[in-house]
């Protein structure tokens, strides 16, 4: 009835209905400024028309329900009606009450019942529109909007604060234009899931997404999916829908996301696996892992101005597109002050600065200090150190350039096999400092777990936080975690089968350097020996070395006597680098304790220190530095 009824005359717009609230107060001060208030509206009703119609369009509202919205949101757009409101609202609460509502449209018996079935069963309760307080009797009940509507209703583009919405740049993508987006959207009521693997975080596929829907037209609103509990997940879906925006929600949503909402929801995660869906229908629109191609472009678009440094940068740094525009506009900012140009190290410092990830308790991150000038080893050991980083850095012209992409992924595997103390160590921190990377250490003791699942789940986190922090992933004491795998039938023998078999999985999928390290050679499987690039084989050091190691060792600052003599300790003790450290050092915390240089006498006796330590026989000590020692002649 009220349908037809209000067919026949003219259109309740908001100064009509504001002058038929104005009608039920007998205060004739107040009725007088709220028909100021109505004859105001009359004049500037027309961008509420227009929104009013377009929620009635998309949530399916009757002429009715309209109405309704309307006396329920005016007591926001004057303090005359927030008063009016208040007076005629039995609790004394700003909010029109039902009775209220029901007399300003002056409904019957059937015109109240029709509005208790708009509020607990209509579109208006179904998204959420408006709230009613359940506590009261449904007469003097109170009514408002949703959080911010009414603003918006009225042309004031702001979203509430109860809304978590997220400011994500738009990138533009070749892996996603705007077509493809549209096509995808379609009409009506889906789910539109973006994925990209494991090379595309969800905020870089947002930020692809809002770029491609910017370029066609359309508008987004970014939401994060932890942030969306039901509340929160409808007034979202209420200032999406009468702003006609799309909702992107980034990230794995606990439910359905949105379901309530009568468009197109789009949703950015890695993959499918866990997403909670409901009935709607499902479009997955899938972005290809990211090659070395376009990492260059994304880098030759960033920084057109790096002569030659794009390659580089791609074959260094494996981010997103969000990550590398921030580095790149944090190396310009820094850059700026003082008038320098831009440069590749400062971009890769300013990459690994952004880097706040939590680190598992299995891996800690190391900055390298280490250079070539430290390092003591054969010229072939230097060589096959230099091509592990040659490598790294020449991924884009040997892979994309030339082709051989086709044959092999990026990633780079080196193994360092010798006796302890022969430099592994710090080779590897060479080569990460070579490449201005931090060292991501990890620790087998603590990657290894007697519980079922749990060392598979170690190592996924391990080379996580390597991918999030653009380290090199180093393991120390190798054969632990990638020993050779047995015929065994036990149960204990097939798991940790298992746990090697991912293990290959992870060293496979992983585009960076991965540097493991190992006293025993032999004990590694051959199925990792087969994917290794690189073996740097450390044999204990010659005379030559040794007294290179032993100069090294031994501070250009340090007080030596005049006896000391590194060609003899050199010729006739056979240690390695890390034991030639630890003598040094405790010779030198002896003479400082006794307030003396570094002689021959405490060095020798350093020494013989460490060959007892190693459970090594002693070759004894000189007859000329015997002679010294006891002070003879």
């Amino acid at each position: 009835m009220y349908e037809q009824a209000r067919s026949e005359q003219a259109r309740f717009d908001l100064s009509r209905l504001a002058a038929r609230l104005g009608e039920l107060t007998t205060d004739p001060h107040l009725a007088g400024r709220v028909a100021d208030v109505a004859e105001g509206l009359e004049r500037e009703a027309a961008p509420s028309e227009r929104a009013l119609d377009r929620m009635r369009t998309v949530f399916g509202l009757s002429a009715f329900e309209r109405d309704l919205l309307v006396l329920v949101g005016l007591p926001e757009e004057h303090e005359a009606l927030t008063t009016l409101a208040r007076t005629l609202n039995p609790r004394g609460e700003p909010h029109t009450c039902l009775a209220a509502v029901a007399a300003a449209l002056r409904l019957d018996d059937v015109g109240c019942h029709h509005l208790r079935s708009a509020l607990e069963a209509g579109p208006l309760h179904e998204h959420r529109i408006v709230q009613v307080d359940a506590l009261v009797p449904f007469p003097e009940a109170g009514i408002r909007l949703a959080p911010g509507l009414w603003s918006v209703l009225r042309g004031h583009d702001h979203w509430p604060a109860d809304v978590p919405t997220l400011t994500v740049a738009p990138l533009v993508s070749p892996a996603l234009g705007s077509e493809r987006l549209h096509a995808a959207l379609g009409q009506g009521r889906r789910v539109v899931v973006v994925t990209g693997g494991d090379s595309r975080p969800p905020s870089e596929l947002a930020a692809v997404v809002r770029g491609a829907a910017q370029a066609g037209g359309t508008q987004v609103v970014t939401v994060a999916a932890d942030a969306l509990d039901g509340p929160v997940a409808a007034l979202v879906s209420v200032h999406a829908a009468v702003r006609g925006a799309i909702p992107v929600v980034v990230g794995r949503p606990t439910h359905a996301p949105l379901p309530t909402h009568p468009g197109p929801v789009l949703v950015c995660a890695d993959d499918m696996t866990g997403l909670a869906l409901d009935d709607r229908p499902v479009v997955v629109v899938e972005l290809a892992d990211r090659d070395l191609g376009e990492s260059v472009r994304m880098w030759q678009g960033l920084v057109p101005d790096l002569n030659g440094g794009a390659d580089h940068l791609a074959s260094v740094l494996r981010v997103d597109q969000v990550r590398a525009t921030r580095a790149v506009a944090d190396a310009r900012a820094t850059t700026g002050s003082g008038g320098g140009p831009i440069s590749v190290a400062a971009i890769v410092g300013h990459a690994r600065r952004r880097t706040h990830s939590d680190l598992p308790p299995s891996a800690r991150l190391v900055r390298p200090r280490a250079s070539w000038d430290d390092l003591v080893t054969t010229p072939d050991n230097a060589e096959m150190l230099r091509s592990v980083v040659d490598r790294v850095r020449g991924q884009v012209r040997v892979l994309h350039d030339w082709g051989f992409g086709a044959h092999g992924g990026p990633g780079v595997r080196a193994l360092f096999a010798g006796p302890p103390g022969t430099g592994k160590t710090l080779s590897a921190h060479v080569v990460a400092g070579d490449l201005d990377l931090d060292l991501l250490v990890v620790d087998v003791s603590a990657l290894v777990s007697k519980w079922i699942g749990e060392t598979e789940k170690h190592i996924s986190e391990v080379f996580a936080a390597a991918e999030r922090s653009q380290a090199v992933l180093f393991f120390d004491e190798a054969d632990a975690i990638f020993g050779k795998r047995t015929d065994g039938n036990d149960a204990q023998a097939r798991w940790a089968n298992l746990e090697t078999a991912h293990l290959l999985a992870k060293i496979d999928e992983f585009a960076g350097l991965v540097v493991l390290a190992t006293n025993l050679r032999g004990h590694i499987d051959d199925a990792f020996v087969r994917r290794l690039d690189v073996v740097v084989e450390f044999d204990e050091p010659g005379v030559e070395e040794r007294r290179r190691l032993w100069s090294t060792h031994l501070s250009p600052r340090a007080p030596l006597a005049a006896d000391v003599d590194l060609e003899q300790l050199a010729s006739i003790y056979q240690v390695t680098g890390g034991l030639i450290r630890n003598a040094a050092l405790a010779a030198a915390y002896r003479a400082a304790a006794t307030d003396r240089c570094i002689d021959q006498r405490t060095l020798l006796g350093a020494v013989e220190r460490e060959y007892q330590k190693a459970g090594r026989s002693f070759p004894g000590i000189p007859r000329s530095a015997a002679v010294v020692a006891s002070g003879g002649t």
